[in-house]
């Protein structure tokens, strides 16, 4: 069976795909930005030790998308150049259409697409599925790195060091990235409002209208600019890739990893910008020309 699907029937029968996977469930989108609806079917299948793999065009994701593929062990994502394509199938259905994984499209657009049953037209499936594992062939698997790299002696993607979540003061390991613990990490990923008002800084559990953005009081801000866990060139040969933020070998000149460079590389852009600074990994607007966050730059300065 064939059938055309409607903005509403694509996403009844992308839940439902999703639901009937029992091997294997390919999801192709160039956009990805996935509703908790959809989520919460993919943790069951997380659970089931299902066979996920996520394609996706776009090269930097949200860190709550990060942190909750990060959490999930059966799924593998991988980052295809140029995808246009949306195509989603289990091991006997599938759907092409024009919608990307991506919450506002199936709430705000006009979608359309084509719904394929194996056991119908087991030929056209067969086509389907190929060109979906071609993508797959040529796409790069993404090591799904969440946390970024906190500036100090240890490099390591998390810190060990204590910290307090900045709803419940919680003692956590300290994470600027998701300055929260699990269960009010998942209370804020209901409306993820980067602005709401909390109660804890994330370094001193004191209260301070802490954010998800401005995780830390000022006290503690004004300590780590002081130099307490800045970091700078001479003492360390190790930075991040300022697209992606992969570990690389830290070069102002050349701040990508060989995948991202090859990205950038169309179009050569030295003014795009990109999301994480290439010494400490944080999250910075840097470009080519000025790779480097502002505390970084003034601890180069100094040192």
């Amino acid at each position: 069976m064939t059938k055309f699907l409607d903005t509403t029937g694509i996403s009844y029968h992308l839940q439902q795909l999703i639901n009937n996977a029992n091997e294997r469930l390919v999801l192709i989108s160039p956009f990805l930005k996935i509703n908790e609806r959809i989520k919460q079917s993919l943790e069951d299948k997380d659970r089931l030790k299902i066979d996920i793999r996520i394609i996706y065009g776009k090269n930097e994701l949200q860190p709550e998308e990060n942190n909750w593929l990060k959490s999930l062990q059966s799924i593998r994502s991988s980052f295809c150049q140029n995808l246009h394509a949306k195509c989603y199938l289990n091991e006997s259905e599938a759907i092409i259409t024009s919608m990307n994984l991506y919450d506002f499209s199936q709430i705000n657009n006009n979608e359309m697409g084509v719904y394929i049953s194996k056991e119908a037209v087991p030929d056209l499936y067969k086509d389907v599925y190929d060109e979906a594992m071609r993508l797959i062939r040529i796409s790069d698997e993404i090591k799904i790195s969440v946390e970024k790299i906190l500036p100090g002696k240890n490099n390591n993607a998390v810190s060990k060091a204590e910290a307090f979540c900045i709803r419940c003061k919680k003692e956590i390991s300290l994470n600027y990235s998701q300055p929260y613990c699990p269960e009010c990490f998942k209370k804020w990923s209901q409306y993820k409002n980067i602005n709401y008002k909390e109660s804890y800084c994330h370094i001193c559990g004191k209260e301070n209208e802490s954010t998800i953005n401005k995780p830390v009081c000022y006290h503690c801000f004004k300590n780590q600019d002081n130099g307490k866990n800045k970091i700078s060139a001479t003492q360390t040969d190790k930075g991040f890739c300022i697209r992606c933020g992969k570990e690389i070998k830290l070069d102002n000149s050349h701040p990508y990893c060989a995948d991202c460079f090859k990205v950038w590389n169309k179009f050569k852009n030295k003014n795009y910008k990109e999301s994480h600074c290439h010494i400490c990994g944080k999250k910075n607007e840097s470009t080519l020309i000025k790779p480097i966050c502002y505390n970084c730059y003034k601890a180069q300065k100094t040192g």
